[in-house]
């Protein structure tokens, strides 16, 4: 009798572990709302965000902060389509080494992505809530640490 309990019971600990590791179905194509040029910030500080739409299993784009005239900040980073069927983002910030996230929670206005091993951001988030406004949020794990980036479309061609 306890052998078929304890079987029923690591069989369902096997399901749950394979349930959460599963990978959600995605394509590029699910991120194509982000494709265009974003541009936010406040006083002496600004942040864009250029992204190429939709191509090849691939999203590139490409961020920079520029701080009272200065760049501060930049990054090369790409939406990839995975051998999993799934999406990860891939950022180079800086000329830091490159560093993996996989999509953990996907809708039409949300795409969230996790990387728990990473030190700073562990979790990057872009969310829409219009056709022309959208929040970058990169944060921790438990959400304490969080820094927002506001943007608003903007033409590709303008400064």
């Amino acid at each position: 009798m306890y052998g078929h309990r304890r079987r029923g019971l690591i069989v369902l600990a096997l399901l749950s572990a394979a349930a959460s590791s599963q990978t959600l179905d995605a394509s590029v194509a699910d991120a194509g709302w982000l494709a265009g040029c974003w541009a936010g910030g406040d006083g002496d500080t600004r942040s864009e965000e250029h992204w190429m739409a939709p191509g090849g299993g691939t999203m590139i784009g490409m961020n920079r902060t520029v701080k009272d005239g200065t760049t501060v900040a930049y990054e090369l980073i790409r939406i990839v389509e995975t051998d999993t069927g799934s999406l990860a983002f891939i950022a180079s910030p800086s000329g830091q080494s490159t560093t993996r996230f996989e999509l953990v929670r996907m809708d039409e206005s949300q795409l969230v992505f996790e990387n728990l091993a990473h030190d700073f951001p562990q979790r990057i988030t872009y969310t829409r809530s219009s056709a022309n406004v959208i929040v970058a949020r990169i944060e921790d794990e438990s959400g304490e640490r969080t820094i927002d980036f506001p943007m608003r479309r903007k033409d590709c061609d303008s400064g």
